[in-house]
């Protein structure tokens, strides 16, 4: 088994906003989905997508409403899943590119290595 660490700052702000935002609709986000979103947004810092923390929750809190209102046309009030996160996202991203497509790994930055502060939160992934 594999162990992933998430910052949880990502964490939180996936339970102030997706939990929050979709809880207000009656829409359970599992906590697979909640993971999963954390880690996503982690990983735009992690590959270079973004260098900074204000970038990935900018670029989320612009999906999010569109992931929110093509999950309630298309799922209706299912949970929100990893699957479905994983399709609304790259449907809302298409149109809105709040994450871009094409620079990920190719920007310049400094080197900064993927989280492992004692801040993280660890799971086990199946492998």
């Amino acid at each position: 088994m594999s162990t992933v660490k998430i910052d949880p700052r990502f964490e939180e702000w996936v339970t102030k906003n997706v939990v929050k935002g979709f809880g207000l609709h009656g829409i359970e986000v599992t906590p697979t989905a909640r993971r999963g979103i954390a880690f996503l947004m982690q990983a735009q810092l992690d590959e270079g997508t973004f260098h900074e923390e204000d970038q990935v929750t900018d670029g989320a809190k612009k999906l999010l409403p569109l992931v929110l209102m093509r999950h309630q046309a298309d799922y209706k009030d299912a949970p929100l899943t990893i699957n479905r996160v994983l399709h609304l996202v790259t449907h809302a991203n298409s149109s809105e590119n709040a994450f871009p497509w094409g620079v990920t790994m190719q920007l310049p930055r400094e080197k900064k290595e993927p989280v492992t502060s004692s801040r993280a939160n660890t799971y086990k992934v199946r492998s």
